[in-house]
């Protein structure tokens, strides 16, 4: 009888230890989803912020007047233009284009 009792107990015992982690588990995967959920909604307005600067940059352009480039017979195949620069002071010296027009974004780490 006593050894039944000691065998309930442990048995207890160790259902008792893998619901502690268990709960434990499912705290630390609560913890990480909620982290990750206010990365996100940061992310968001981040991009958010991003978006309305770009629209104002493009609205203030769209009060400058535009001017259409000329059509070409080739279409959109060719429409490099010479852009050397013959000047005395920068002989032969070709302008180019940034690699990038992305935005940069930076990212914000929540602890």
């Amino acid at each position: 009888m006593e050894t039944e009792q000691l065998y309930n107990a442990r048995i207890h015992d160790q259902e008792s230890t893998k619901r502690d982690k268990l709960i434990k588990k499912i705290n630390y995967q609560l913890n990480k989803a909620t982290s990750l959920k206010k990365e996100a909604f940061t992310r968001v307005e981040e991009l958010h912020d991003q978006l309305h600067e770009l629209e104002s940059v493009m609205m203030s352009q769209q009060s400058t007047p535009f001017t259409q480039r000329p059509s070409t017979t080739m279409g959109n195949r060719n429409r490099r233009i010479n852009t050397s620069i013959s000047s005395p002071d920068v002989p032969n010296k070709r302008l180019t284009r940034p690699k990038s027009t992305g935005l940069l974004v930076k990212r914000s780490v929540i602890h």
